[in-house]
């Protein structure tokens, strides 16, 4: 294991061992050995720290990985990541932004004739390459090219000596939707069709994410871009965060007493409530109070009352032998038993994508294992 500690008795392990098992798990589920998998490592991979996820899996053989910054990947650049870097959003302001990418060998996305013209003068007065991506939209309604633009873009770019066309992609709205996933990929496949009539080869073509490459193989095309699949936020793959802390405090109150914020939950006999030293600003969702449930001496506790900002409280009065200092499973695997991070998104109504990220973004000290 690598990282620390420190002074605070919560932390969070990131097992690189589990990473490595989704990513071989996600490869297999490619119809064509050709096909690569670009690594989505924004929001800091999810929360997982994105220079050590990324590093691990470079060994792996991941060549290709996506941000959602200049920052982002002027950051892995830093951190000595020497794939292929894709940013996935909007470059702004554009100009700062191609000079970083020449710079840094970032490969930006090109969503408009503007942007097209502007990246082309800019990259020439600088007498730098630039790699693009032209991203077509189909159904997001976010960023993205109208189909009918996406050849003029494609035209723009391929008349300069400094611009390389390295991919065209779109991105789908609802993975789990086949009719909608299809009619979207129908749209992109017929733009796409106009950059061979006029002779410019599109690069790499990509559209699925984790949920269409496992579920929908004709999405797959060139290359896949995951995220959930790689981190285990969906299922049949492992959860690679978990999230440990150390009980804290214990106290023995009287039955009819209110426990946390707001006296949500009052204790219906004396009860012993042991508290816990993490809280919504540790990302566990406030949602989730009540509901969310946590591994302590082999048992299931429910949450007690509101979580807090840096405290949760939990009624530990049937569960025998708890002391100051016991560890407890928020998120991850104790014994036989196990809480995912499908089921804090279930009890917070949240997404699995806005727990990760939270739950790593925070305060909380990182282990790495190896």
């Amino acid at each position: 294991m690598v990282g620390q500690v420190a002074h605070r008795p919560a932390w969070l392990t990131i097992d690189l061992r589990l990473l490595e098992q989704n990513y071989l798990k996600l490869k297999s589920y490619l119809v064509a050995s050709a096909t690569s998998i670009l690594a989505v490592v924004k929001a800091n991979a999810y929360g997982h720290g994105a220079v050590a996820i990324a590093k691990r899996l470079e060994e792996c053989g991941v060549t290709d990985f996506g941000v959602s910054s200049i920052d982002e990947g002027v950051r892995l650049r830093q951190g000595g990541i020497g794939g292929k870097i894709l940013i996935l959003g909007s470059a702004y302001p554009f100009s700062g932004a191609v000079a970083l990418a020449q710079e840094y060998g970032l490969s930006l996305t090109i969503s408009s004739v503007e942007a097209a013209v502007g990246a082309a003068n800019l990259a020439q007065s600088a007498a730098k390459r630039l790699g693009a991506h032209i991203k077509i939209e189909t159904g997001m309604s976010r960023i993205g090219a109208k189909p009918q633009t996406a050849a003029s873009i494609a035209q723009t770019l391929s008349r300069s000596r400094w611009v390389k066309i390295e991919g065209v992609y779109t991105h789908f709205s609802s993975a789990r939707d086949e009719e909608f996933t299809a009619r979207q990929l129908a749209i992109f496949q017929e733009a796409v069709g106009h950059f061979k009539v006029l002779g410019i080869d599109p690069g790499v073509l990509h559209a699925a994410n984790s949920t269409a490459t496992v579920n929908q193989p004709m999405t797959q095309l060139d290359m896949v871009r995951s995220g959930l699949a790689l981190y285990g936020g969906m299922d049949g793959f492992e959860p690679v965060m978990s999230l440990t802390c150390k009980v804290v405090f214990l106290k023995r109150v009287p039955k009819d007493t209110p426990v946390s914020y707001e006296r949500t939950f009052v204790t219906a006999q004396e009860s012993l409530i042991a508290t816990l030293p993490v809280g919504y600003a540790d990302g566990l969702p406030v949602r989730a109070s009540g509901k969310a449930q946590v591994l302590i001496n082999g048992e299931r506790v429910s949450v007690t009352g509101l979580i807090t900002m840096d405290m949760t409280m939990l009624d530990v009065t049937k569960v025998p032998g708890v002391h100051v200092g016991d560890e407890v499973t928020l998120l991850g695997v104790s014994g036989e038993k196990r809480i995912l991070p499908q089921d804090w998104a279930h009890w917070s109504k949240g997404s699995v994508y806005e727990l990760l990220c939270h739950m790593g973004g925070g305060r909380t000290p990182f282990i790495y294992r190896k």
